[in-house]
């Protein structure tokens, strides 16, 4: 997923000078377990636990809503990616101190956590596919207002690629990346439930 930084950059700059009279950005911390199932290759399933890190900046478009980025870590039996996404959040109510919220995430995860392995043989490697997440929880207000905490409950639905490669020294075959003779890929899909505790700077 391609982002325009510098649009995102300026959007932010100018957002956040139209919602200054209170805080403009928001900066989400959640950390929690994904629960889902994982195929064996009898076809049988097991039960997985796994762990998601997740840290949203975001910036106010209003009262009740922003946008922003999330970067993470997602752990997955034999694979680690760190999801890229835009994030929108909505509050119903800043008044209360417990603030219903949602949220849906759409991003990209990147496998470079995972070794690539390779000789002149063989390569093998890992890539991230598309993430999707919609979310609800709620903001527990503190008298301080400098620090708040969350609680939230999320669909999370990653895509994943593995890769594996027999090469040959100038051989060039359409439809395979230059030197190899073959090319194996498996695709993943994880679905997940994932519970998460956060903080909200």
């Amino acid at each position: 997923m391609k982002i325009n930084l510098p649009v995102l950059v300026l959007a932010f700059f100018f957002l956040g000078k139209a919602n200054a009279q209170e805080r403009a950005f928001i900066h989400h911390l959640e950390v929690g377990p994904m629960l889902g199932r994982v195929q064996n290759w009898d076809n049988s399933l097991d039960n997985r636990t796994n762990l998601s890190i997740q840290n949203y900046l975001g910036v106010k478009v209003d009262k009740h809503h922003a946008v922003g980025i999330s970067v993470g870590l997602d752990t997955y039996p034999g694979i680690n990616l760190v999801p890229i996404a835009f994030g929108w959040r909505g509050f119903l109510d800043h008044d209360k101190k417990v603030v219903p919220y949602a949220g849906l995430d759409i991003g990209h995860a990147a496998a470079f956590l995972n070794r690539r392995e390779k000789n002149e043989f063989s390569e093998l490697w890992y890539e991230g596919g598309l993430l999707l997440s919609p979310l609800a929880g709620i903001r527990l207000k503190t008298k301080s207002g400098k620090r708040d905490y969350s609680i939230s409950l999320a669909y999370r639905r990653q895509q994943a690629y593995y890769f594996e490669g027999s090469k040959s020294d100038g051989i060039s075959i359409p439809g395979l990346p230059p030197g190899f003779s073959s090319l194996r890929e498996e695709a993943y899909i994880f679905n997940s439930l994932t519970g998460k505790l956060g903080v909200f700077f």
